[in-house]
């Protein structure tokens, strides 16, 4: 699966018109193949941005996609209507494919953590998700990981964790992510790789 994201940070005051846009524009990635999701992020690196994604089966659906969107006449006004009255800073369309698990639509709170490594070092990396999986077998949870195929940084790894809501993340989080178990998950995952950031995002 191939995942596009934007990351939108607001200028001072102009939060509700970079939300407003960005959910804009997820319905006209929509319309054109896309599932897409608007989130803000709470707490972490970033904070107070937007992360705008869309989803597609390959590469291939994504471009498509894409040449079909930036001859749509909604996407081209908002594109003008941006430069005409700037909302903020805008990352993007960065390009992901995942690695591990998929994503998971229903669930409203995902909380990333982002570690930089060697591609040399990705195969023993992969190696824990399954014990992560086993762990969250009978939680409501489900996990993905993702690495960037366009992108700023190249030597990334993206673990997402889902959750329903935050106070379920909080409780799961203190139960299984604070366990014997997952700690000794994160510490083999180390030796592949160094943790640099994480944040929360809440579906909006």
């Amino acid at each position: 699966m191939i995942i596009s994201r934007r990351i939108l940070t607001p200028m001072l005051g102009k939060s509700d018109l970079v939300l407003t846009r960005a959910k804009s524009m997820q319905e006209i990635m929509t319309k054109h193949g896309a599932k897409s999701r608007v989130a803000k992020i709470v707490a972490g690196d970033m904070a107070g941005s937007i992360h705008l994604t869309g989803s597609y089966e390959n590469m291939q659906s994504g471009c498509d996609s894409f040449n079909e969107m930036s001859n749509d006449p909604s996407r081209i006004s908002l594109m003008k209507e941006r430069e005409a009255d700037p909302g903020g800073h805008l990352i993007g369309p960065e390009v992901f494919r995942t690695i591990y698990g998929n994503i998971s639509p229903d669930h409203k709170v995902i909380m990333m953590r982002e570690y930089q490594l060697s591609r040399s070092n990705l195969s023993e990396a992969v190696k824990v998700f399954p014990d992560i999986d086993t762990l969250l077998k009978n939680e409501d949870a489900s996990f993905m990981a993702v690495i960037p195929v366009v992108a700023t940084n190249m030597d990334r790894l993206i673990a997402c964790y889902y959750f329903p809501d935050m106070s379920s993340m909080g409780e799961q989080v203190d139960r299984v992510g604070m366990s014997e178990e997952m700690q000794n998950i994160v510490l083999k995952a180390s030796s592949s790789g160094n943790l640099i950031s994480s944040r929360v995002l809440l579906t909006v």
